[in-house]
C-alpha cells in the first residue's frame, strides 16, 4: 500500500495583469504561440510561485509542454472564423465582437483550418508541420482500451506531431 501523501494537487491561476506588474510576464501573442516562449514563462511562473507563496518547486525546471494544451485565451476558433483577435501584456487574448447580422451568421464557412491563422503557425511550430488525423488518435484510444495497455496507471501519452517540447 502507498503512503498517504501530505500535499493536495492545486493549481493557481492568477489575472495575466497581475503576472505582467510582479513578474513581467506579458501575455502578448509570443505567450500563446511560441512553444519556446511558452516554456520560458512557465518557468518564470512557477518560480514566482514558489518564491512569493511556497508553492511547487525552489528551482523549476522545463516540463514538457503540449501544444494546445497550454493554448489559453479560447481564441482559436473565433480566429478561425474571421475574428479579430487582441493581445495585450496585461490582459489574455480576447475576441473582438463581430456583431453578425442572421444572414451573416448562416453565411459563415468552414475555413481551410491548416491554412488559416493561427493554425497555420501552430502547424508549422509542429516538428510533423501537420495536424494529426483520426485515425491516428483512434488507434491510440484503440490501445488504451486494450488488454495490451493494462500495466499502464497514469500516464500521458502525448499525440502531438513532435509538439511535446523541452528547450
Amino acid at each position: 500500500m502507498a503512503p498517504h501523501s501530505s500535499s493536495i494537487p492545486v493549481e493557481v491561476v492568477f489575472n495575466p495583469n497581475w503576472w505582467f506588474r510582479n513578474y513581467d510576464v506579458s501575455f502578448d501573442e509570443s505567450f500563446y504561440l511560441d512553444r519556446n516562449q511558452r516554456v520560458a514563462n512557465d518557468v518564470a511562473m512557477r518560480r514566482a510561485l514558489y518564491e512569493r507563496f511556497g508553492i511547487g518547486q525552489a528551482d523549476p525546471q522545463p516540463r514538457p509542454i503540449v501544444g494546445s494544451q497550454h493554448i489559453a485565451g479560447g481564441f482559436v476558433l473565433p480566429a478561425l472564423l474571421g475574428v479579430e483577435i487582441r493581445f495585450s501584456q496585461r490582459e489574455a487574448a480576447w475576441p473582438v465582437p463581430l456583431n453578425l447580422t442572421r444572414e451573416k451568421i448562416h453565411a459563415l464557412r468552414v475555413p481551410d483550418i491548416p491554412t488559416t491563422w493561427p493554425m497555420n503557425r501552430l502547424i508549422a511550430d509542429t516538428p510533423m508541420g501537420r495536424i494529426g488525423q483520426p485515425e491516428e488518435i483512434a488507434s491510440i484510444i484503440r490501445f488504451l482500451l486494450s488488454e495490451e495497455s493494462s500495466f499502464m496507471t497514469g500516464e500521458t501519452l502525448a499525440a502531438s506531431g513532435g509538439r511535446v517540447t523541452l528547450p
